[in-house]
């Protein structure tokens, strides 16, 4: 009887409340959404270098950032493209996991006022990554470490109307997590069955273009000195890099 009157409760919801939850597009009650969007997918498992890549698309897309923060060790670095100025003040090595994470955070959820949150970010990687030994010196451990490199088409679209696209290559150097530097908040153990990312090296094919809000405004993710875009040119291209740094950077006065 108890299984009768819950399943009647159910049933007793009123035609204009179960159509309501469809107009509005709530057909998952039970998924979280980021600025409207449900997320559709469930998040790959790191147990691979691939799949780690793989993990790593799905938080950007969805912009997850508890996914997103269990991807880096401890020691991670991401390495600025040489000719990128935008890591003039990183240079060195000096990008770490904590600027990784709260960067992230900033373009995922909103920073400051010239910071705006994406509202849709799309990432296209290759569709099958060449999985290799990682050949830094003192870093040979065939079984433990691993690298990728992969063609990378970033679109980043913002609240305030702005497309921002990202096109060239990034490596990407995988540690096994009976091996890596764990970072003592995730409150993970090391374990063969889970891969971080150590090391990210940006290698883009443009570095000096610019982004295009739809009023028309210059975006800021820019080099100094660039030129103002034509007004015919709706979406501009910068580095990873510039991205990182804008939303990493205090701009609140």
């Amino acid at each position: 009887m108890r299984r009768l009157r819950r399943c009647w409760s159910v049933r007793a919801i009123p035609a204009v409340a179960l159509a309501l939850l469809l107009v509005t597009g709530c057909w998952n009650p039970f998924m979280p959404k980021v600025l409207g969007r449900g997320v559709s997918t469930p998040p790959p498992s790191p147990n691979t270098p691939a799949n780690t890549l793989l993990l790593f698309k799905w938080a950007y897309e969805n912009r997850s950032q508890a996914e997103y923060r269990e991807l880096f060790t401890a020691d991670y670095r991401f390495a600025f493209a040489a000719a990128d100025s935008n890591g003039n003040q990183y240079q060195g090595d000096t990008w770490t996991r904590d600027d990784e994470i709260e960067s992230s955070r900033k373009l995922f959820e909103g920073g400051d006022v010239t910071q705006p949150a994406a509202s849709q970010i799309t990432l296209v990687l290759d569709r099958n990554f060449k999985v290799q030994n990682d050949t830094r010196p003192d870093k040979y451990d065939p079984e433990r470490r691993k690298t990728i490199t992969t063609q990378v088409n970033l679109t980043i679209q913002t609240i305030d109307g702005a497309a921002t696209n990202v096109n060239g290559k990034a490596t990407f150097f995988l540690v096994r997590g009976d091996l890596a530097d764990i970072p003592p908040d995730l409150g993970l153990r090391r374990a063969a069955n889970r891969w971080y990312i150590e090391h990210w090296e940006d290698q883009p094919f443009a570095h000096l273009a610019h982004a295009l809000r739809a009023d028309g405004a210059v975006h800021p993710f820019r080099s100094a000195g660039a030129a103002a875009p034509a007004p015919s040119q709706p979406l501009g291209q910068v580095t990873w890099g510039a991205i990182k740094v804008w939303y990493r950077q205090s701009t609140a006065f």
